[in-house]
């Protein structure tokens, strides 16, 4: 079983983008941000999601709202609190967000606090869009799989493939 909670935050589909959220507890949230444009004055650079990337900075890093990114496979995005590795004490271990990434493709690090995954930039607007429903079901898998460790059930299975049977 999955934890998965429903879509949460304001507007409808047509106004806001759908990414997640994964807490250190190991729950996975799946939010909506409102996916408005604010032009700015350099034509070379892409109007700012101000409403999406203030929801993501509020679930990831509320108290400095610093966050970066890290690609993931499937065309996805990992959001990170800038402050988890500096300041460790502050961001609770998050073994879910720490196996999650690793097997969408990201190097293997510990992650810290709350990590959201966002579908990546297009690159012809470079404004980020909604998770397409195929993201979020390799998510909600990847999730699942996560989770899995934790139980010890992931490894027994792993074990009983390499363990040879024996006759008895």
């Amino acid at each position: 079983m999955t934890a998965l909670l429903p879509v949460s935050g304001p507007g409808t589909e047509q106004d806001t983008v759908v990414y997640v959220v994964v807490f250190p507890e190991g729950l996975l949230v799946v939010r909506h941000a409102a996916s408005g444009c604010e032009p700015l004055d350099d034509e070379d650079v892409p109007p700012y999601q101000a409403g999406l990337w203030s929801a993501v900075a509020d679930d990831v890093d509320p108290d400095r709202h610093e966050v970066n990114g890290i690609a993931l496979d499937g065309d996805l995005r990992a959001k990170l609190a800038d402050a988890a590795d500096t300041t460790p004490a502050e961001y609770s271990d998050n073994p879910v967000a720490t196996r999650m990434p690793l097997a969408l493709g990201a190097e293997p690090q510990p992650r810290r606090g709350a990590v959201a995954i966002v579908a990546e930039e297009d690159p012809q607007t470079g404004l980020t869009g909604s998770l397409s429903a195929g993201q979020l079901a390799l998510i909600v898998q990847t999730h699942q799989t996560a989770l899995l460790p934790a139980t010890g059930r992931s490894r027994r299975k792993q074990i009983a493939r390499e363990v040879p049977a024996v006759d008895r």
